[in-house]
C-alpha cells in the first residue's frame, strides 16, 4: 500500500476550496442523468480560507462515483469541466486531491514526515441525486487533508492547526496504519477535525508514553470546545481499542466537554476500555456539561466504566444510528454497584434516541451482546431523576424521549431501561 506521508497545512492551512457543479440545471432527452463537475474555486478573495488558486492548477483530481451504476472512477488535472452520465440514483460523490507538497513548512515537518513526491492535500465527500434526463449540479466543498502512518503525525497535523488560530477552520486526517495513541490529542476551540479510516481498516490503540515508559492511561482524543468527527469510508472500519489489560485502569477513550461535539459515523467502532478511575465517567465516552455526542451510526461494545459502561452523559447524547452493546458498569469488578450498563445519563443530562439499537439482557439470546450493570439499574440504559441529596427535579425540557423504546432498546422490563433515582424505580 503505497502512504503519502507529507503534511496538508501550511499558512492558509484549513482552507476551503469549492468544487462547484455550477452549469445552470437543464433538462435534455434520455433515460440516464448526468453530473456536471466544474473544477476551480469560489470567491478567490477570501485568501485566509482558499488555497492559492494557481497552485489547484497542478492538482491531481481524482473523482470516486460510486451508486446503482458500480463504481466509476475519473482523473482531472486542474481546473475544468467533466461531465458524467450516470444512472438515475443515489450517488457518493469523493474527489481526492493530490499534488506536491506545500513549500512553506515548518522547520520540524520533515522530522516528522518522509518526504514524498505527491501527497493529499485536500478530500470533500457528498450525496448526489440523478435524474433520468437531466443535468445535476452540486457543490461539494474540499477540505484541507493529509494522510498519516503515525500517531506523532496525527498530532503534529492537528497542533499546526492550533498555532494558527486565526486560519484554522477544517482538517480531514485520513489514517492509513495501525496507530498507538502514546498522548492525549486535544484539537483546540472551535477546529474541526475529522478523522477516517478508508479503504482498509486500522485501529488506534493505547501506545507507551515516552516520557514515562508506562502505557497511556489517559484519553485519546479530549474534545475541548471543538467538533471531532469519527467515520470509515469505503467499507473501511476506524476502531479505537481501550485494550484493557486485568488490573489496568484508563480514562474513557473520548473526553468531550466546554461545547465541544463529537460526531460518531458508521464504520467506527469504540471497544474494550476499562474505566473505574472515579474520574471521567463512561467506559468509552464522557459527555460534559455542555458538551454533545451524536451517534449516526457505528459500534460501542466491550466497555467497563462505574456509571455508564459504553457512555456517561452529562451534556446531551442523541442517537440516531448505531448499537451499543457488550458493555459493563460495576465497581472494581464487584459489589453490586455499577449502574448504567450501556448508558448513564445524570440528571443534568438528555438523551434523545430515535434509531439504533441499545442492548439489555433481553430482546437477544446471546449473551456477548448484553449490556450488564451490577446494580441492576439500567443494563441498557438508565436515567437519573434526581441528584443524590434528592434535591434537583429533572426540568421539563430536560425530559428525555425515545422513538418506540421498548423495541429500539431490545428491551421490556425495568432492568433494561430505568429512569428512577437512587433508591426507587419510577
Amino acid at each position: 500500500m503505497t502512504v503519502s506521508r507529507k503534511l496538508f497545512f501550511y499558512p492558509v492551512l484549513a482552507f476551503i476550496v469549492i468544487i462547484s457543479f455550477s452549469t445552470c440545471f437543464s433538462a435534455y432527452k434520455g433515460d440516464t442523468g448526468t453530473l456536471v463537475i466544474s473544477l476551480g474555486v469560489q470567491n478567490p478573495g477570501n485568501s485566509r480560507l482558499i488555497i492559492n488558486p494557481e497552485e489547484i492548477e497542478t492538482f491531481e483530481h481524482e473523482i470516486i462515483l460510486k451508486g446503482p451504476g458500480g463504481t466509476i472512477t475519473r482523473k482531472f488535472t486542474g481546473s475544468g469541466v467533466l461531465s458524467v452520465e450516470l444512472v438515475p440514483g443515489s450517488w457518493y460523490v469523493k474527489i481526492r486531491a493530490t499534488g506536491s507538497a506545500p513549500e512553506d513548512v515548518p522547520e520540524d515537518y520533515y522530522d516528522i514526515f518522509d518526504e514524498t513526491p505527491t501527497m493529499l492535500r485536500a478530500m470533500g465527500m457528498k450525496t448526489v441525486e440523478i435524474k433520468a434526463g437531466q443535468y445535476t449540479p452540486a457543490t461539494i466543498d474540499m477540505y484541507g487533508a493529509t494522510e498519516v502512518t503515525t500517531w506523532e503525525q496525527l498530532g503534529y497535523s492537528i497542533n499546526m492547526l492550533n498555532d494558527n488560530y486565526s486560519q484554522r477552520q477544517v482538517g480531514i486526517i485520513v489514517v492509513k496504519d495501525n496507530l498507538s495513541a502514546a498522548w492525549t490529542v486535544s484539537p483546540y476551540t472551535e477546529q474541526t477535525i475529522i478523522i477516517m479510516a478508508e479503504g482498509d481498516d486500522v485501529t488506534i490503540s493505547r501506545g507507551i508514553y515516552d516520557y514515562t515508559g508506562e502505557m497511556n492511561d489517559q484519553a485519546f482524543f479530549d474534545v475541548f470546545g471543538s467538533n471531532l468527527i469519527l467515520m470509515g469510508d469505503d467499507g473501511a472500519e476506524l476502531i479505537l481499542d481501550g485494550e484493557y489489560l486485568d488490573g489496568d485502569i484508563y480514562q474513557p477513550l473520548v473526553l468531550v466537554s466546554n461545547e465541544g461535539l463529537l460526531e460518531m459515523h458508521d464504520g467506527v467502532v469504540l471497544q474494550n476500555n476499562r474505566n473505574i478511575t472515579g474520574l471521567m465517567d463512561g467506559g468509552a465516552v464522557y459527555v460534559g456539561y455542555d458538551a454533545e455526542f451524536i451517534m449516526r451510526g457505528g459500534i460501542i461494545r466491550n466497555n467497563t466504566a462505574l456509571f455508564g459502561g459504553g457512555v456517561f452523559v452529562w451534556g446531551a447524547f442523541d442517537m440516531k444510528s448505531g448499537v451499543i452493546y457488550g458493555n459493563r458498569a460495576e465497581f472494581e469488578g464487584d459489589g453490586g454497584y455499577g449502574v448504567g450498563g450501556g448508558v448513564y445519563v445524570n440528571y443534568e443530562g438528555s438523551f434523545n434516541k430515535t434509531g439504533g439499537i441499545i442492548y439489555g439482557t433481553r430482546g437477544t439470546n446471546n449473551e456477548d451482546y448484553f449490556n450488564v450493570a451490577e446494580s441492576e439499574k439500567g443494563d441498557a440504559v438508565f436515567v437519573e431523576m434526581i441528584d443524590n441529596d434528592g434535591m434537583i427535579e429533572r426540568s421539563e425540557k430536560q425530559q428525555n424521549s425515545t422513538a418506540g423504546r421498548g423495541k429500539n432498546l431490545n428491551s421490556e422490563n425495568d432492568k433494561n431501561w430505568d429512569i428512577c433515582d437512587w433508591n426507587t424505580n419510577w
